[in-house]
């Protein structure tokens, strides 16, 4: 299940704290994760081009990523495509924990494809440093999980950062999805 979060960190607020213009509401708590638009932080910032192209829900059987089943494109959208599978409750993440077989909540981007190289050693790095979610980083030109590229691009794939949610609300937790709410230091961040 360790592999379905992006990065092994969270932060937690109780009820009655506060953090950056965030007060929690009696009888509740903030989760915090890592968004996915950190890796894309992280892409960006050692030079490699990317895009936004897709949120959608992929496919997983048997722990492999299938296809995409449904997806909205990111242009022309204000509100996050991840945030409304989560919130309509399309997703079924806790079945993939359990069997392996189910929906997860995917971001897709695509990168040119002269940073195809660059991208596997970032994402190999971060790997290393047990960050996870990335379920697939094709070649340039070909389809990645059933969808389609632009020239001279490749399609790379993540979890995105409310899967956690979309497992809470799948438990019968009652809780309220905010996608990109703010910026945490990893510092201020347990590891899980």
């Amino acid at each position: 299940a360790a592999n379905l979060l992006l990065a092994p960190y969270i932060k937690v607020l109780d009820e009655n704290e506060e953090y950056q213009n965030i007060v929690v509401p009696e009888g509740k708590i903030a989760l915090f994760t890592i968004c996915d638009l950190t890796v894309d932080g992280v892409l960006i910032r050692s030079g490699i081009p990317l895009f936004f192209k897709y949120g959608g829900l992929v496919q997983m059987v048997n722990g492999k990523p299938l296809r995409f089943v449904d997806m909205i494109s990111y242009e022309g959208t204000t509100i996050s495509p991840l945030e409304l599978f989560v919130r309509s409750g399309q997703t079924s993440v806790l079945k993939v924990v359990k069997t392996g077989s189910g929906v997860l909540p995917v971001g897709m981007r695509e990168i040119v494809a002269e940073a195809r190289e660059r991208t596997h050693k970032i994402v190999s790095t971060l790997k290393e440093r047990e960050w996870g979610g990335i379920l697939a980083l094709g070649v340039p030109n070909d389809p990645v999980l059933g969808v389609p590229v632009s020239m001279d691009r490749f399609g790379l794939c993540m979890i995105g950062g409310l899967a956690l949610a979309a497992a809470l609300l799948e438990g019968g937790a009652k809780i309220e999805t905010f996608a990109s709410y703010c910026l945490v230091p990893i510092e201020e961040m347990k590891r899980i």
